[in-house]
């Protein structure tokens, strides 16, 4: 009798060992993770939807529509893998012509890795009524277990680099905005292992164009096409509000299907989320952020 594989119970030890050797032109750090349960559950197609927090992450251009003080917490369980977690932190408020925006967001393996991205935030308020320009000033780290750290071929049991974000986000009419987001432009590289044939891990720069489209005061549909790595993608989403306190949203990503719900009292939103994998399960995310 073959013995029983357990893919889920892998997928950790097998993070880490491709972050650590993989090439410069393969999956590494900073790629993928899921924060947020409203733009996952529309698909991931939020580069065009402005006015929360989460805009910091998505389109840095987007927190110029932001009105009021928001504190946004967010956390999912990618795959339902053990000991695999993420999750944001973020702050934001208008300041009259410009938004500011604090951001921390953090995906890990316990016991082996973890990734931290510090995020400081601004955009304009929008020129004409009409146009937002944003940016972000990254920190992103990377840090390993000792029990990682301590093995001869790794050379450091940190790394901390600088990147940046930059945005636009412009309100055609009162019902179609379109938006442009370009991701760490500085790409930065960490290079953990003394192999002189392994090549550094690369964050690759990315880019997304968006377009969403309230055709109705409580709902909005959106897509947006993401480029990185020489490949094009597609993401569709929509999302629609029953009376201002109860949300259906929906979507695609990446050819998976995303879907969520979200509850709004007076000043507050909870929200969760799933997208499927077909190979590794489905992930599950939940938000809440609290505004005023």
């Amino acid at each position: 009798m073959c013995p029983r594989i357990d893919v889920k119970a892998r997928v950790s030890g097998l993070f880490v060992l491709m972050l650590l050797v993989s090439a410069g032109n393969a999956y590494g750090f900073f790629e993928h993770a899921e924060y947020g349960a409203r733009p996952v559950g529309m698909g991931k197609a939020y580069t065009a939807v402005p006015g929360d927090v989460l805009s910091i992450l998505w389109n840095p251009a987007g927190l110029g529509f932001l009105d009021t003080k928001e504190i946004y917490l967010s956390g999912s369980r990618p795959y339902m893998v053990e000991n695999l977690s993420s999750g944001f932190a973020g702050f934001g408020m208008p300041l009259g012509t410009l938004s500011c925006g604090l951001g921390w967001s953090h995906t890990g393996v316990t016991g082996l890795v973890g990734e931290d991205e510090f995020i400081l935030s601004l955009s304009t308020a929008p020129l004409g009524d009409k146009v937002t320009v944003g940016g972000n000033v990254k920190l992103m780290r990377v840090g390993l277990n000792p029990s990682v750290a301590n093995s001869p071929m790794v050379t450091a049991s940190s790394e901390t680099r600088p990147s940046a974000d930059v945005g636009v986000l412009c309100r055609y009419n009162r019902k179609l905005l379109f938006g442009a987001s370009f991701h760490d432009i500085l790409e930065p590289s960490f290079d953990f292992v003394s192999d002189p044939l392994g090549a550094a891990t690369k964050v690759e720069r990315s880019e997304r164009y968006g377009v969403s489209c309230m055709w109705h005061p409580s709902s909005t549909v959106s897509a947006d096409g993401e480029h990185t790595r020489g490949t094009w993608t597609l993401n569709l989403g929509g999302e629609l509000w029953f009376y201002d306190v109860f949300a259906v949203r929906t979507g695609i990503s990446r050819g998976e299907l995303a879907g969520g719900i979200g509850i709004k009292g007076q000043g507050w939103e909870a929200s969760t989320s799933f997208l499927t994998h077909r190979l590794l399960g489905n992930s599950y995310i939940f938000s809440f952020r609290v505004f005023k």
